[in-house]
């Protein structure tokens, strides 16, 4: 039989024999010694080591209260000061906004449901659209016929059109071409589509539409062709057909029709080429929930998800990571949600800080999403700005505008700026206002 003796033992052993004359001690002693020596270090070790700190208690106990993100309690719903709430509830730290609005040269007159058109060099196509005219009864809303350019310091005009229009496309054809298609104008919907001559610096008549419509959507698609879907025929009665714009032979061909006719709803590229059309009001003019996507390739729509709820005014972006952010509009001005096109799903997005429809929508150059204006329930224009944050889902409050606008145009520059040009005040004008927002 062999031991494991340890230091103390062996000099126990020596010394016994040393003195005695004898053997060693039985091993009994021996493991006695050793389960003292143990017993004595378990013990020092014990004493060395930190005793564990007491749980933390939770911040917020009360009910109906929750960190406010940054370890103060708040009321739910509500973050401290540099926090926004999530869709989840949660606070999490709002990126500042910062940056200031100045008010620029303005129109000759007030313009409201025009389009506007980046170009290059920094420049900004501008229009139709309608004014605020008076007469015997009272003011009138007036379509236009010009076009103005913002040649980064002041408006010049780039021609006049045959027919006056509001509510009308104008998609970019590259090079400076631009195509006006539909509108609404003195005696109705129209056919008629115009083509701006860049050298001659005029607007010629294309090939008009197969429908007269206006309040419809026009998409450029990936090969460069132009896609106008849905749309009014004459208040409120909804288009189902879709016709698609070759700018090579300049001629319009019929597209697969929508599988639910619609006005006021949105259409988005999305990455993979395919659209998505959503929202706005449908047969019986009733505000729907229903999305479909258009595969140019097939030239044919499939149902998509629905939307988690309906909306109307309301605005579609195009977000970095190929999802699309729905924003606002007349059914849940506060309400924002997010279709994931790979998945075929919609999900909420935090609630906007401050409920609007008729607003504008702009990436920015940091891919957040500037919200811009917009109506309230109650009709009254809003002059609050936000900024939605999608790598954080939450909403920071930007700098307001001078005044409260709907129904005008916002649109990223070159270097990163944003444009808003006219809109409705609130006492239903339209405006002649031009306001630039530098970061």
């Amino acid at each position: 039989m062999t031991y494991n003796l340890s230091p103390l033992t062996i000099i126990i052993c020596l010394t016994a024999v040393l003195l005695q004359g004898c053997c060693c001690p039985s091993t009994d002693i021996f493991s006695q010694a050793d389960s003292s020596q143990n017993d004595e270090q378990q013990g020092a070790n014990a004493a060395a080591e930190p005793a564990e700190e007491p749980a933390p208690e939770p911040a917020c106990t009360t009910e109906g209260t929750h960190d406010g993100g940054d370890g103060q309690c708040k009321p739910e719903g509500q973050c401290s000061k540099g926090f926004g709430l999530t869709s989840k509830g949660t606070c999490v730290a709002a990126k500042p906004v910062g940056g200031a609005w100045k008010e620029m040269t303005a129109l000759k007159r007030g313009h409201a449901r025009h389009a506007v058109t980046p170009l290059s060099e920094g420049k900004v196509l501008l229009t139709g659209g309608f004014f605020t005219r008076q007469t015997p009864q009272g003011a009138m809303d007036t379509p236009q016929a010009d076009a103005m350019v913002w040649d980064g310091t002041e408006w010049i005009e780039d021609g006049r059109f045959a027919k006056a229009r509001s509510h009308h496309t104008a998609t970019d054809l590259g090079e400076g071409k631009v195509l006006l298609t539909g509108g609404l104008g003195e005696e109705g919907a129209l056919k008629s589509t115009l083509l701006r001559d860049v050298e001659a610096q005029q607007w010629v008549a294309t090939s008009p539409l197969t429908q007269a419509r206006f309040r419809h959507t026009a998409t450029r698609l990936a090969d460069g062709r132009v896609m106008v879907a849905g749309g009014d025929k004459d208040n409120l009665v909804t288009i189902k057909s879709a016709e698609i714009y070759d700018p090579e032979p300049g001629t319009w061909s019929r597209a697969a029709p929508l599988l639910t006719a619609r006005l006021y709803h949105t259409a988005t590229l999305l990455k993979d080429g395919r659209v998505l059309v959503a929202g706005g009001i449908a047969r019986g003019r009733q505000t729907t929930t229903s999305a479909e996507i258009y595969d140019p390739k097939a030239d044919a729509w499939s149902k998509a998800k629905p939307m988690l709820a309906p909306q109307q005014w309301h605005t579609a972006t195009l977000l970095e990571d190929g999802r699309v952010l729905v924003i606002g509009g007349a059914m849940e001005p506060s309400y924002a949600m997010l279709y994931d096109p790979k998945e075929d799903a919609w999900s909420r997005a935090a609630d906007l800080l401050k409920g609007r429809r008729l607003h504008t929508a702009t990436r920015l150059e940091d891919g957040r999403v500037m919200v811009i204006g917009g109506q309230r329930r109650n009709g009254l224009p809003r002059n609050t700005v936000e900024v939605y944050d999608p790598s954080a889902d939450v909403w920071s409050a930007g700098p307001d505008l001078p005044q409260g606008i709907y129904r005008h145009t916002a649109t990223r520059l070159d270097d990163g700026r944003v444009m808003v040009i006219g809109g409705v005040s609130k006492d239903d004008r339209a405006l002649n206002k031009v306001w630039v927002w530098s970061p």
